[in-house]
């Protein structure tokens, strides 16, 4: 093991080449956390200058980086690592209690544990952040592409934990973010392992994922439990021009919002659900025990979904669901044949959302469907059936208690 000394003059020896490398990074609970020798940006690895710890290794064709990224102070981007335009793979990795703070640039303070910009790559294997905290936004994990025809990749394989992370403004876990100034370009985070966010918190919008212009994908299960928002999204914000999909299994339960979306708020985005769902508990100050939407929202269930124990305002509820006169919301329930959505809470929709029934599977809206009372609520907002062959209707509908032909809807 090379010594601290003698380390930091490989460093200054191989600089140019390690602008340019590949990093392998491998964390092991068993050795002492890194010790910051860098003064910004990403005080444990960055992917275009090698910073010096104790227990690690630099070898010309690469980097090999054992221990905890534990305890890391730093300021901007990226608290433990910041990576742009190269290509890293962390493997069995731990993040905790790791900080980044804003400074007079703008949009810093993200990523305590680890930042991704313009060019830049990374796939995860087997990894968790614990208790990493951002001054602004990606409580641990920090996605972003700040120039027009960029990239920002993510992908996590194996088994993925955020557990207790918090930011001040958006994504207490992870925040995937493409701003209007940098269109057009392309940032996506897939997940492929089972994946777990728990207790993540956000003093504003999106307790555990904030998705803004960026592409999500979750492949296997996941599971977001007692995620907080003070305001917005206990679990997720889905904002503008974003999608995220679900292809496994998927639980929300005891997510809490202040204000709306007790797991979840969409707007001016898409939002596909193609495994089995399950929404339990989760509340809401105001709108939406579960979900709340805004205009612009494509919601679309395929699979096994059921809403139970879920309130607003200490009423049940599962949905609120709200639309513009130029950007309409749309909720596609469409179970697949052997398929069941339940929903035991209740939806409130108001103006231009509609609601469409498709699938030959069973629609089970035991909760009812209440549109909003008053001169202006519910105005255009549409209950039908989908008859357009493979998506027609030709399951089992119940609203409340009563069984309801199609041709009654």
């Amino acid at each position: 093991m090379l010594t601290q000394t003698a380390l930091g003059i490989l460093v200054s020896r191989y600089a140019a080449v390690l602008r340019h490398c590949r990093f392998i990074i491998m964390a092991a609970m068993f050795y002492p956390s890194f010790v910051n020798a860098a003064e910004y940006y990403g005080s444990g690895v960055e992917g275009h200058e090698q910073n010096v710890f104790e227990k690690t290794e630099i070898t010309e064709d690469g980097s090999t980086i054992t221990g905890t990224f534990s305890g890391i102070a730093d300021e901007g981007w990226g608290g433990a690592f910041f990576n742009t335009a190269d290509d890293i793979n962390v493997f069995d990795a731990i993040f905790s209690n790791n900080t980044v703070a804003k400074t007079a640039e703008p949009n810093t303070g993200r990523g305590a544990a680890a930042a991704n910009f313009n060019g830049g790559k990374i796939t995860f294997t087997n990894v968790s952040f614990y208790n990493n905290t951002a001054e602004e936004a990606g409580g641990a994990v920090l996605n972003y592409v700040n120039e027009p025809n960029s990239t920002a990749i993510m992908t996590f394989t194996g088994a993925t934990v955020f557990d207790g992370n918090f930011a001040n403004n958006s994504g207490g876990g992870i925040a995937n973010v493409i701003p209007a100034v940098a269109v057009p370009s392309f940032a996506s985070v897939t997940f492929n392992g089972e994946t777990i966010f728990r207790n993540n918190q956000v003093s504003n919008n999106a307790g555990a994922v904030f998705n803004q212009r960026g592409i999500m994908i979750f492949n296997n299960d996941v599971s977001f439990i007692e995620n907080n928002a003070a305001q917005k999204g206990g679990a997720i914000y889905n904002y503008t021009d974003s999608v995220i999909t679900f292809n496994g299994d998927a639980s929300f339960e005891g997510n809490s919002a202040g204000d709306r979306g007790g797991a979840f708020i969409t707007q001016l985005s898409t939002t596909i659900f193609n495994g089995a769902t399950v929404f339990k508990n989760n509340t809401a100050t105001n709108q939406g025990g579960v979900i709340r939407t805004y205009k612009g929202s494509i919601l679309t269930f395929n699979g096994n979904a059921l809403f139970q124990g879920n309130t607003a305002n200490g009423i049940p509820n599962a949905m609120f669901l709200v639309g513009d006169s130029t950007d309409r919301t749309f909720l596609n329930i469409q179970p697949a044949a052997g398929k069941t959505f339940t929903d035991y809470d209740g939806m409130h929709f108001t103006s231009y959302a509609t609601i469409n029934i498709g699938g030959a599977g069973t629609i089970n809206l035991l909760g009812g469907i209440v549109p909003r009372t008053g001169t202006a609520a519910g105005k255009n907002t549409v209950f039908q059936t989908i008859n357009d062959g493979e998506k027609a209707f030709s399951g089992t509908l119940l609203i409340g208690q009563k069984a309801v032909a199609v041709t009654d809807v």
